[in-house]
């Protein structure tokens, strides 16, 4: 099972750049793709240093998932290549994954569209409960996390309501 990890504060949905990198992965290495990534800057980076962690990111969210859902990606129009992304997003983090299973599953369920702050509050406190890796994250990194999982779904799914 994967360990709870603070890594998603600093990664977006980077839909765009996942489809593109889907497609060049059709003709290309990973290895050749971190070469144009670096060297070409295909991902419009302002630093090498974010670009390489684009790239990581990415690599690891394709990896996780089956050849035809990448497939499905390449194919697809904006909306369901957020959908899929977004899949890959919840398969490399446990985190992003327990939040959407354990609060809007839930939410969807009651016919609720909306998460709200006292939503991720509650399940940031269950977790930091629950985990001790999770209990020592700073005040710091919970809202930054918290405001980074909102981004990577709210194109597509809901809306989160700050207080």
């Amino acid at each position: 099972m994967m360990e709870y990890n603070a890594a998603s504060v600093k990664f977006l949905l980077w839909h765009v750049e996942t489809k593109e990198t889907a497609k060049l992965l059709q003709e290309h290495s990973f290895d050749e793709i971190r070469r144009m990534v670096l060297e070409d800057n295909i991902y419009q980076q302002k630093s090498r240093e974010r670009a390489q962690s684009e790239f990581s990111c990415i690599k690891k969210r394709l990896q996780a998932l089956p050849e035809e859902l990448i497939q499905k990606l390449i194919q697809s129009d904006i909306q369901t290549t957020k959908i899929i992304t977004f899949i890959a997003c919840m398969v490399t983090d446990r985190l992003l994954f327990e939040l959407m299973y354990e609060v809007y599953r839930n939410k969807v369920h009651y016919g609720e569209e909306n998460i709200t702050d006292a939503d991720l509050n509650i399940f940031m406190n269950d977790k930091r409960d629950q985990s001790e890796k999770m209990a020592g994250f700073s005040d710091l990194t919970i809202r930054k996390l918290k405001q980074n999982f909102c981004f990577l779904y709210q194109d597509w799914t809901c809306s989160v309501v700050f207080s």
